[in-house]
């Protein structure tokens, strides 16, 4: 089974995939086409930069393909980044058909998770990470939108996803969220993918369901914390 984690820079996608591959004791998996070309981080890095001056968007949207369809489906993998966010660097009129082809042949993750963030929250998180990351003098309004055609071609072509909400809902709950749901997918038995798209859609209710549920939880604590009289803290503890 593949799980995929998908979302803008800055949303959350390698420190919530490895927390979740962690938990689940599944295998963590990460530019699949850097082990494919046999490459170290660096070579693929300058390969990559070097396609994208001579050859365009085309070229590195085969390469990615070449490395996710590689990805063995008996293994049970949690794959940072896939189809989607290949969709959302090169997606294009030109590189559609091969888009479109990989869907056609089922080499789509079983479910995605989506995350999503404010642009001013991404922006926080990436330059907490790199003062000087390159990727802050990016057009975050430009991003936006590009996220929601990514969201609009997933819908259109019948991809399994779940939206979630990174920037609110603590890293433990949100990944034991996930996991809750990974769990049940793996339970569930084979599903052809018109059913992964039901299970995607109960998933998002789960989900809703059980933030909104810690949300409150948390703000009665908060209320009652606020609230109580003054004492040696056992009956706030409580």
């Amino acid at each position: 089974m593949i799980v995929a984690i998908e979302g803008i820079d800055g949303s959350g996608k390698t420190t919530i995939a490895s927390r979740l591959a962690q938990k689940l004791n599944m295998k963590y998996i990460k530019d699949p086409a850097k082990k494919v070309l046999n490459m170290s981080t660096a070579e693929y890095k300058q390969l990559f930069s070097d396609i994208e001056h001579v050859h365009g968007h085309a070229t590195i949207a085969q390469l990615l393909t070449m490395g996710y369809t590689s990805l063995d489906k008996t293994e049970n993998l949690i794959c940072d980044r896939h189809i989607l966010s290949n969709y959302f660097h090169n997606g294009n009129e030109e590189t559609l058909p091969y888009f479109d082809a990989q869907v056609k042949s089922g080499d789509v993750p079983d479910l995605t998770f989506v995350l999503c963030c404010d642009k001013d929250e991404r922006k926080r998180r990436i330059a907490e990470r790199n003062p000087h990351d390159p990727d802050l003098q990016k057009d975050f309004d430009a991003q936006d939108a590009r996220y929601d055609e990514m969201m609009a071609y997933a819908d259109s072509r019948g991809i399994p996803c779940v939206e979630v909400s990174s920037e609110f809902i603590p890293l433990d709950v949100l990944v034991d969220g996930l996991a809750e749901v990974v769990l049940a997918l793996q339970q569930s038995g084979p599903l052809d993918m018109a059913q992964k798209r039901e299970f995607a859609g109960y998933a998002d209710k789960y989900l809703l369901y059980k933030f909104e549920q810690h949300f409150a939880y948390d703000a009665l604590t908060q209320y009652l914390i606020k609230e109580l009289p003054e004492d040696d803290g056992t009956e706030k503890t409580k």
